[in-house]
This record gives C-alpha cells, sequence and structure tokens, in this order.
C-alpha cells in the first residue's frame, strides 16, 4: 500500500468512526444508522482518492489493465472515481433521510444507484485527466468534497426517528398513517375491536423498525399475517378485524392507546367489542 492509499484508509477510518460518535452522542444512533455510516463513509473517501489521484483501480474487476497505459488506467480511475462519489454521497443523503420521508428516500436511491452506471455505460477504455494540483490543493479539494457528502447526511442521522403513529377519528371512520401503514376504516365495516394490554408484536416480514416506530406487516402467533403501527416500546395495542384482515396500532403511551380505544368504543356498536 503506497502513501496516498494508507493516507485515505486512515482517513476513512477516522470520519466514521467520528461519524457513529458524533450520531452516539446525539442520541440518535440506530442499528441502522451505524451499518449505513461503516459501509458508506469509506467508500466516499475511497471514490476522492480515485477520482483525485487515479489510484485504487486494480479494485475494479473485469477490466483487463495490463492492456493499459498506466496513465489511461490512472485516467479510467479517476473517471470512475468521480461518478462513484457522486452515487455514494446520493445514496447516503437517501438512507439518512429514509426513516423522515419514505418517498424522498427511495427516490434520491434509485437516483444514487441509476447514477453509477453512467461509467459502465460510457465504458471504461475511455477516462478524464486526473485533476492537477499541489497536494495542499487536493486535500483542500478532498476535505470539502467529503464534508458536503457525508457532514449533512450524518447530521439527519443524528436526529434520530421523526415518524409517528397518527389516529384522526372522523364521524363515519378513522385513519391510522405510519411508515408503511395508512389505511382508512369505516366504522360499519369493523367487525371487531380488542384492546390488549400487553400485546405481542411478533416478528417483522416487511415493513419499518426503529427503537422508535416499528410497523408494516408482522406475524405472531395470536393473528398470523398481520398489519402494525406501534409505538416499539409501548406494549399495549388496539386490534380490529376487518374483512378477515388483522390490524393492530397504538399510541405514543399506554394512556393515550387507552384513549384512543373509548373513543372506538363510543364509535362502535356494543357487539363489536370483544373482551380479551
Amino acid at each position: 500500500m503506497d502513501r496516498i492509499s494508507r493516507l485515505y484508509a486512515a482517513a476513512a477510518a477516522a470520519v466514521t468512526a467520528a461519524a457513529v460518535a458524533f450520531c452516539w452522542l446525539a442520541g440518535g444512533l440506530e442499528i441502522y444508522s451505524a451499518i449505513v455510516l461503516v459501509c458508506l463513509c469509506p467508500l466516499v473517501i475511497y471514490s476522492i482518492m480515485m477520482w483525485l489521484h487515479g489510484t485504487g483501480y486494480k479494485s475494479i474487476n473485469g477490466l483487463d489493465w495490463r492492456s493499459m497505459t498506466e496513465q489511461n488506467a490512472k485516467e479510467v480511475a479517476s473517471k470512475f472515481g468521480f461518478w462513484m462519489l457522486v452515487s455514494m454521497a446520493i445514496l447516503l443523503y437517501s438512507v439518512s433521510v429514509l426513516m423522515h420521508n419514505l418517498a424522498l428516500g427511495l427516490i434520491l436511491m434509485g437516483i444514487g444507484i441509476a447514477v453509477i452506471f453512467i461509467p459502465l455505460a460510457s465504458g471504461f477504455k475511455k477516462g478524464k485527466p486526473v485533476p492537477s494540483g499541489t497536494p495542499s490543493k487536493k486535500a483542500a479539494i478532498a476535505v470539502l468534497a467529503a464534508a458536503i457528502a457525508i457532514v449533512p447526511p450524518v447530521y439527519i442521522l443524528s436526529l434520530g426517528d421523526s415518524a409517528s403513529v397518527d389516529i384522526t377519528f372522523g364521524d363515519d371512520g378513522f385513519s391510522v398513517r405510519a411508515p408503511m401503514f395508512d389505511h382508512t376504516f369505516e366504522y360499519d365495516e369493523i367487525d371487531g375491536c380488542s384492546y390488549y394490554e400487553d400485546f405481542d408484536k411478533g416478528v417483522r416480514k416487511m415493513g419499518y423498525g426503529t427503537s422508535e416506530i416499528c410497523s408494516g406487516h408482522f406475524k405472531n402467533d395470536l393473528f398470523g399475517d398481520y398489519e402494525l403501527a406501534s409505538y416499539t416500546k409501548v406494549r399495549p395495542c388496539i386490534a380490529i378485524s376487518v374483512g378477515g384482515e388483522m390490524y393492530a396500532f397504538n399510541q405514543d403511551s399506554a394512556g393515550s392507546t387507552l384513549d384512543a380505544f373509548n373513543i372506538l368504543k363510543q364509535k362502535l356498536p356494543a357487539d363489536a367489542i370483544v373482551d380479551v
């Protein structure tokens, strides 16, 4: 490993450790956040190295580097490194906003994945000139690029989970909205409604899960497959049966969940309330 590679390897380790530590100290470090930072931060730094120095190209498989001159190989590496940097930066932004705005996060993720195919589509035979400049100038560019790509997403990740379970009651029905759970139920369509003091959520099959919110498609011993919109640390849940499908949800405290159940009891016919 040459001197430049060692410097960037050390920078990747330091930046990743600092990002994880910042999120942890800010109280927003989830397992999800840690995995994102550990996977993507080093790739951002590595791509900067490829772009600015034209090194690291031998890590790209599928190309006959021996058939290229040293200069051509560096230019190809620089071109790939630039687009890899853009792609990794967009992906880092996408996963940081995913927990706050699912649609925006998925759109950015799609763009980030598409960007990495730009150099693949245009081919590797012709690269782009490696950026020129003094070592201090390249160091400044590297720091600026890393800051733009990493600092805002790390700050967003440090904010933690802003999702919630929102219940809105109307005259004819009510709605429950949470990540990957968005339903409106008419009161006259509800076959049964129960309040569970200590609800077993079971396992998540497909959905959203953080230390604050768990929602989406779940499976437990009581209902089998069902849909959930729940605050992770709140044990009570309201469960309703609609057309043979089961749904469960709660609020941010046991008291608020019981209040929501009492409102439903007033809206539903007596025979729809099932004591458990």
